[in-house]
């Protein structure tokens, strides 16, 4: 639950009994969100308590219009005299029933379908990790939580479940390109947008693999900028394709950085700032000779030195500093792997080689769809306008 029991979002009515196991049509499953992302990237319904007495319209005919849904606050309804009592015992209720869930929201949704709008009834809307819970169990438990909303006043209400993949939105973006003069440039180039960054996958990174970015292109159909690097990097089987399902499908995280490569990068730093620990020493002590030299007797060549080994000191003592905040940087805002997602797998190719053709040419490819926020602002790698070519791949644009 989002702890603070917001009331900005969606719920459900009604105690009506369905027949197991309670599965939804696909069509609806997909598609009943529509409208509530601007992205298109809505999240899956599970199950709907209403499902019994409100039915879902099916396409039908040459020019159907799919419903559009919308995100309403709850104002002046019976649930908000209640929700601050209401809402911790439903989010036990659920964790009593040991389901994996990851937020508990009370919501209306605005419904626009055959040019009419409709303000649908308060919804208590949840959200649980994909193939964690089973319409039967979201059954089950809906009909505790209306008995629950009843005995506390709230009559009009449903209840609704959702599957969809929670990501941190607060992870940092990646860093500009560090100018030559940047201490720090060497450090940071792991943490750029630069073509060859290292990657992990979600689904590989507990086996530490490594491998890198190849190149940009641009997808025209959806917009977006996508990153292409091998297939035998971004899956752990390279027999198989994968292709993004899109419509609140869990998304297959791709990561900058593997946690050896981290931790080497650390390390690197770390052992950077000791060699520039002892050339400030030995600058230092530098210093104090020329400097009692010059007590005994001032001399230009002295007096020059002087200058120049006090003018290195300051400048490792700045570098020093510089790499110290960048490292603090790099643990406190980086060291959570998930912190270091940039994207998620559109498409991925099995790994194949041309025997029938003569030619011996392996094709070994993937692509991810990078997260704009994280890259936008910092991009200064090539894009590669595919023109004529990008009908040929326009297949891993599907969502």
């Amino acid at each position: 639950m989002n702890n603070n029991f917001d009331l900005s979002t969606p719920s459900v009515s009604s105690t009506a009994t369905l027949v197991a196991p309670y599965l939804l049509p696909e069509y609806e499953r997909i598609s009943y969100y529509n409208g509530i992302c601007d992205d298109g990237d809505h999240p899956e319904l599970l199950y709907r308590s209403d499902y019994a007495k409100t039915s879902y319209p099916m396409p039908t005919g040459t020019y159907f219009h799919l419903p559009v849904k919308l995100i309403h606050g709850v104002f002046n309804t019976p649930l908000n005299l209640v929700w601050d009592t209401v809402g911790p015992e439903i989010r036990d209720l659920i964790k009593a029933h040991k389901i994996e869930w990851s937020a508990i929201d009370p919501c209306r949704f605005v419904t626009h379908a055959d040019d009419e709008e409709t303000l649908d009834p308060v919804v208590i809307w949840v959200a649980v990790d994909f193939d964690s819970t089973s319409p039967q169990k979201a059954h089950e438990v809906s009909l505790e939580i209306l008995a629950l909303l009843r005995e506390n006043g709230v009559e009009e209400a449903e209840v609704e479940w959702r599957e969809a993949s929670l990501s941190r939105l607060a992870s940092p973006p990646l860093m500009p390109l560090g100018e030559v003069t940047d201490t720090t440039a060497h450090f940071r180039r792991h943490f750029t947008a630069a073509l060859n960054m290292p990657l992990v996958t979600k689904e590989r990174q507990e086996e530490d693999s490594q491998g890198s970015l190849t190149l940009y292109f641009y997808d025209g159909d959806t917009k977006t900028v996508l990153g292409v690097s091998n297939c035998h990097v971004l899956l752990k089987d390279p027999e198989c394709t994968y292709e993004f399902k899109g419509s609140g499908a869990p998304k297959q995280w791709v990561r900058v950085n593997g946690m050896r490569s981290f931790q080497k990068d650390l390390e690197d730093i770390t052992a950077n700032i000791a060699t520039r620990r002892i050339i400030a020493d030995f600058h230092a002590r530098s210093i104090t000779r020329f400097g009692d030299k010059l007590k005994e007797k001032e001399d230009t060549a002295d007096r020059k030195a002087l200058v120049k080994v006090q003018s290195m000191l300051a400048e490792e003592q700045d570098a020093i500093a510089e790499l110290n905040a960048f490292h603090s940087v790099l643990t406190k805002d980086w060291s959570d792997i998930e912190n270091r997602s940039i994207g998620h797998l559109r498409y991925v190719k099995a790994v194949s080689v041309d025997v029938a053709g003569g030619t011996r040419y392996t094709e070994d490819w993937g692509a991810f769809e990078l997260i704009e926020r994280k890259v936008k602002d910092v991009f200064e790698g090539n894009v590669v306008d595919l023109g004529a070519f990008s009908t040929h791949i326009s297949h891993i644009s599907l969502v």
